[in-house]
């Protein structure tokens, strides 16, 4: 039994969420909450469902029990975008910067749609290469295009996997202090699937760390690193106790 609600969210509950493909199960009652303009990183071992876990909130993927509310009830389903690890495939070739991002609102009146995306290409600092073509993009300039897609769709929740993963660490970091400073700007929950405990640190305000199939949740920690964070506060003693309890609960994966 599956239920999905919608409108503002004021409070995202994942309620006992189990998954299993064939006979094997991956996601084994998962439970946790995403408060509003909150962002939640997921960290957990290497198949231990986590891109299955974002796919079934994004309602791409089908769940065997289990439920995703808000604390708001209304009848359409919750609003989600899910910019994906590989985000140059997601990219259309043919289209421009600026054609990319009108395509995700292609049936909004000209001149709305016109505002929207010149205000999106000033917030993503894109406008001088609204004309260029995928291919012409660096890493970190393509995935900014796949995140003004996602803000110009104006979901309820944001969804990213991996979005960071794929680019060198000098590239990551400086994205990462873009999107810190764009989700101020656009103030909407987000969920973030990852690898990198200094990205969930720096990112989020709380992580739900994952076990090993069948997956449960080991433990959610609460960063209390004031927002806006900065990548030199992953230096302070606060972020290095994070990353210290990070590693303790993922020691059992390595045994």
């Amino acid at each position: 039994m599956q239920k999905r609600w919608s409108c503002l969210i004021n409070m995202l509950k994942i309620i006992n969420i189990t998954k299993s493909f064939g006979q094997t199960k991956i996601l084994d009652g998962i439970n946790f909450e995403i408060a509003d303009n909150e962002i939640v990183a997921i960290v957990g071992p290497n198949g231990c469902g986590k891109s299955t876990l974002l796919k079934i909130i994004a309602g791409l993927e089908t769940m065997d029990n289990g439920e995703i509310k808000t604390s708001k009830v209304g009848d359409e389903e919750i609003k989600t975008s899910l910019i994906f690890q590989d985000h140059r495939a997601s990219l259309l070739p043919w289209k421009t910067i600026r054609g990319n991002i009108e395509f995700a609102i292609a049936k909004m009146d000209h001149k709305l749609k016109k505002e929207k995306v010149d205000q999106i290409l000033s917030q993503l600092n894109l406008a001088k290469h609204q004309n260029k073509f995928p291919y012409q993009l660096s890493g970190g300039m393509s995935q900014l295009v796949a995140f003004g897609r996602a803000i110009a769709q104006n979901p309820d929740i944001f969804l990213f996997d991996e979005p960071f993963s794929a680019m060198d660490y000098h590239a990551g970091l400086k994205l990462q202090q873009q999107f810190i400073e764009l989700m101020v700007l656009i103030k909407k929950p987000a969920c973030i699937v990852t690898h990198s405990f200094d990205e969930a640190i720096l990112l989020s305000d709380k992580i739900i760390i994952l076990s090993a199939p069948p997956t449960k949740v080991l433990r959610i920690l609460k960063n209390n690193l004031a927002r806006p964070r900065k990548i030199e506060m992953l230096s302070s003693v606060q972020a290095q106790e994070i990353k210290q309890l990070l590693f303790t609960n993922i020691s059992s994966f390595l045994l």
